[in-house]
């Protein structure tokens, strides 16, 4: 009867259990959670169990290195498009430049890399504040994490205060979230600073930059009063490509293929948009063409798919492929750490729009995050 009983008890414990599993299932599709998956793709499977308004967005940004504009450049070329992605609100900025991990990795390699934010005397003055602070990663950014909180919660800290948290930035090689604090000292408090005169002046060059980094990237991220912005670009390709392009180049010269394909670089719609854009002092239109699916099929092709038609001996051309594809890999997975952080929030990347279709595509695959185009935000 004993023996009877407990399997009585076991069935109706299951008999709950089953109930209470088929009720949840049956509300699942209410929240937007989808039982049903497709076939043998465990990652589709995880994608569906948020509804797009729950996952992380992230804009991915496209845009030309704006340096090369030289004396053809002014802030009114893009106020469109700044204005565009403050209205957008995003809850974090990533940049196009080198991660501070990276550069702290690689101090002995400095002078070769030849980094705009981290001349050899530069990293000199920082490990010189690094002795004077006397602290650990670890503490170094507790410390910063707690700062930044009051930061966040209080506008009006001492200088004092202030001046730590550039220092800190600084620590971490971090130039431009120290660069974007910097900005917003006036110019009393700037002289009472007790940095290195060495990264003032750089960290002022920096803000003087005509480039995308500091001309969209710094200047959204002040707009929306913020104290930090990631820089995610990796270099790690570097010193495996200096060493093969030289050769991988002069035998793409003896290259058939390469040859008929080189006037099939130059993207002519791109070229226009952009002079009309200058003309009229608005490259808004030039970027929305830099973000859309025909640049990206095109400049794709254009540039990457002669890399799999020459079939050179040495297999340097595949190679280059390997190597490219690899630099983005690790770039997706910097902007996917920084994600990590921000379950659910707007992040906005501003970078290399070479680099933008194959970033994406990798962080397609992820399994909470949504990517958003340009056009997407435009109200």
């Amino acid at each position: 009867m004993k023996k009877v009983f407990q399997k009585k008890i076991k069935l109706l414990a299951f008999l709950l259990l089953y109930f209470a599993l088929n009720s949840c299932l049956k509300e699942m599709p209410e929240k937007g959670l989808h039982i049903s998956v497709p076939e043998n793709n465990p990652i589709e499977n995880l994608q569906t169990l948020l509804r797009d308004e729950e996952k992380t967005k992230i804009l991915l940004l496209g845009v030309p290195p704006l340096s090369v504009l030289s004396n053809d450049f002014s802030p009114s070329l893009i106020e469109r498009i700044v204005k565009t992605l403050s209205d957008f609100k995003p809850d974090v900025i990533c940049v196009d430049a080198v991660s501070p991990f990276e550069i702290a990795s690689n101090p002995e390699s400095l002078k070769e890399l030849k980094l705009p934010e981290a001349s050899e005397e530069v990293v000199f003055s920082i490990k010189k504040l690094q002795n004077k602070l006397k602290l650990n990663s670890q503490k170094a950014n507790d410390e910063l994490d707690s700062l930044l909180i009051l930061s966040a919660n209080n506008s009006d800290l001492d200088l004092k205060l202030k001046e730590r948290i550039i220092e800190l930035f600084l620590f971490n090689f971090d130039f431009y979230s120290a660069a974007l604090n910097f900005k917003y000292l006036t110019e009393n408090e700037i002289q009472k600073l007790k940095i290195d005169d060495e990264i003032l002046n750089k960290l002022k060059s920096l803000l003087n930059e005509s480039d995308e980094k500091t001309s969209i990237g710094l200047r959204v991220a002040y707009q929306l009063k913020m104290n930090r912005v990631y820089s995610i670009n990796d270099i790690s390709d570097r010193k495996k490509l200096d060493k093969i392009s030289e050769k991988l180049y002069k035998e793409m010269l003896l290259s058939d293929v390469y040859n008929s394909h080189r006037n099939e670089i130059l993207n002519q719609v791109a070229d226009i948009k952009l002079k009309e854009g200058i003309s009229k002092q608005d490259l808004f239109d030039f970027f929305l063409y830099l973000n859309s699916d025909s640049y990206a099929i095109t400049s794709t092709n254009n540039n990457w798919s002669i890399y799999y038609k020459m079939f050179l001996d040495s297999g340097l051309d595949r190679t280059r492929i390997g190597l490219w594809e690899m630099k983005n890999l690790r770039i997706a997975s910097n902007i996917r750490e920084v994600s990590a952080d921000y379950p659910g929030k707007k992040i906005l990347v501003i970078i290399d729009v070479s680099k933008k279709v194959f970033v994406e595509e990798y962080l397609k695959k992820t399994t909470d995050i949504k990517i958003l185009g340009l056009m997407d935000i435009i109200n």
